[in-house]
């Protein structure tokens, strides 16, 4: 529903101009006396229906198709921050770019847990270096939705250590130090 309400005002100035157009119809039969039958009203009123919701079933239609283009498009962006370096690094730079997302919270979330993910698990240090630059130019701003995003991280990893595990049975070493370089990076 949140894609609905960005663009909602045409439809409210369609409605509102079909409606005021039908009520001045029918104020004018009455104010010049052209004798209308009850039958001529039921057509009016069945013609200005018809073309209601006509406009309204067009417009439903339009939105649909770019409410999907939209969301298709943002979830490709959210995927390619868990691919290869270059899909990393293109998406970090289009972010650092444009910002990300003010309005749509939900949205924002996918994109900070993916730069999150990208940043603990990208093999790149360029890609990293780029998801570190968007996450640090956010965090002043999205602090606590990144602390959010980092925190089922740093508890996944701590839960590990009293096993005392060796490094051949599970080795947390690189994920914790990546972990810790996010952290001090937001600082």
């Amino acid at each position: 529903m949140r894609l609905w309400k960005k663009k909602d005002q045409p439809l409210v100035l369609i409605t509102g101009s079909v409606i005021i157009v039908y009520i001045a119809v029918i104020l004018a039969t009455f104010f010049w006396n052209w004798g209308w039958k009850g039958s001529e009203y039921i057509a009016v009123t069945s013609l200005a229906f018809a073309l209601l919701s006509f406009v309204i079933s067009f417009w439903i239609s339009q939105r649909t198709k770019e409410i999907a283009k939209e969301e298709a498009t943002n979830a490709a962006l959210v995927q390619s921050l868990q691919e290869e370096k270059e899909s990393i690094g293109s998406t970090g730079l289009t972010l650092l770019r444009d910002g990300l997302p003010k309005d749509d919270v939900s949205l924002r979330e996918r994109f900070i847990e993916g730069l999150v993910l990208a940043a603990i698990f990208s093999g790149s240090d360029r890609a990293r270096a780029v998801v570190y630059s968007v996450l640090r130019d956010n965090c002043q701003e999205y602090g606590p939705e990144i602390a959010k995003a980092i925190e089922p991280w740093d508890d996944m990893f701590k839960q590990f250590e009293p096993f005392g595990l060796n490094e051949e049975e599970l080795n947390l070493e690189r994920g914790n130090r990546r972990l810790g370089v996010l952290k001090t990076i937001l600082k």
